[in-house]
């Protein structure tokens, strides 16, 4: 048994050599690199290689008559290799105090009066000339949208009846109104002052197949007021499919152009669309539109001593005239008569009113 103890105890020697040599290189290499980047970590490392290294601790021995132990060395070579690097990280923060403190006195440092006449300032030292940098601009804020403008509401009216070319009826919010269309004239039909005109019925029917049973929207012209004379709505009529009834009217040849004191909206067109219907002969403007046998046919014979009467058989009519009285010329040729004394007259048309004495 005791020969064994003593075979094993060389071995286990030599295990410890072998193994101290090769940590003792091992930290010898780490701290041979390191130290040129950290002075303190790498002066650890070669410390802990000293300490394992068989020679040192000989020459130890031999010198001072010191030795460390095995658990000894084993603790301390431990100490060395885990505050190797946390020593190397603490050192940069040391150099920032260090900074920091002198920077501190620099600051403090007393600066001595200056002579009389000299100022104590002194003058920064020339500083690099820095570009200022411009704020980044701030974002613009999303513009919204424009809000779209609600369209006016078009109102259509519908038509109550048709008087003649340029009049009618519309039913405007329960109230029937009457309508003279603006810019346009038409032969008269209806005007108790006058005869009906050439071209008059033709006209009224127009415009009847125009606006019968039709809706209509309405504008109005400033220039040329709300209303007439008569209290009738001065306007501009559009049917729901587009037609402008005033335009149409001159254009198919049914009505004139008509300027009353000023100028009005549509004046140009309607002057151009007369001029081209003219042209084309249309409606009205047609030659043989309006033939009569005469303007003023002749008067019947009168007797000797006696007045011819005349008047229109036109069913509004109110008046009849001597011969002496120049109305009756104004009467349209199509409903004249004429009678050889006031008596046959009135017996054919007792209502009539003589309209001027007999000179």
């Amino acid at each position: 048994m005791t020969e064994q103890n003593d075979n094993t105890e060389p071995k286990r020697m030599t295990l410890r050599l072998v193994v101290s040599w090769i940590f003792a290189l091992v930290f010898w290499l780490i701290g041979f690199v390191v130290i040129f980047t950290s002075f303190v970590t790498g002066a650890l490392f070669i410390v802990a290689a000293l300490i394992l290294l068989p020679p040192a601790n000989a020459f130890a021995k031999k010198k001072w008559n010191f030795a460390i132990s095995g658990p000894l060395k084993f603790i301390i070579v431990l100490i060395l290799v885990i505050a190797a690097p946390i020593v190397g990280a603490i050192k940069p923060t040391a150099e920032v105090v260090n900074q920091i403190n002198e920077n501190v006195q620099a600051t403090n440092t007393v600066v001595p009066p200056a002579p009389q006449g000299i100022s104590n300032q002194v003058a920064p030292p020339p500083q690099p000339a820095v570009k200022p940098i411009a704020p980044a601009p701030a974002p613009k804020p999303a513009t919204p949208p424009p809000a779209s403008k609600p369209s006016p509401q078009i109102i259509y009216y519908p038509v109550v009846s048709v008087t003649d070319g340029d009049t009618f009826k519309v039913n405007i919010n329960g109230t029937i109104e009457t309508v003279r269309a603006i810019g346009i004239d038409t032969p008269e039909t209806v005007d108790p002052r006058k005869p009906v005109q050439c071209f008059g019925k033709e006209a009224s029917n127009r415009s009847k197949a125009l606006l019968t049973s039709k809706n209509i929207k309405l504008e109005s012209d400033p220039t040329q007021g709300d209303r007439d004379k008569y209290g009738r709505l001065l306007r501009y009529a559009w049917l729901e499919d587009g037609t402008f009834f005033n335009k149409q009217m001159i254009a198919d040849g049914y009505a004139s152009e008509y300027t009353y004191k000023v100028p009005y909206k549509y004046q140009e067109e309607f002057k151009a669309a007369e001029a081209e219907a003219r042209a084309a002969k249309l409606g009205l403007w047609a030659d043989d539109a309006c033939i009569e046998e005469s303007s003023n046919p002749p008067p019947p014979a009168a007797q000797p001593g006696g007045h011819t009467f005349y008047t229109s058989s036109y069913y509004s009519a109110k008046f009849y005239y001597c011969d002496t009285d120049d109305g009756w010329k104004g009467l349209s040729p199509k409903y004249l008569k004429s009678f050889l004394s006031a008596e046959a007259l009135l017996q054919s048309y007792s209502d009539r009113i003589l309209h001027e004495t007999c000179k």
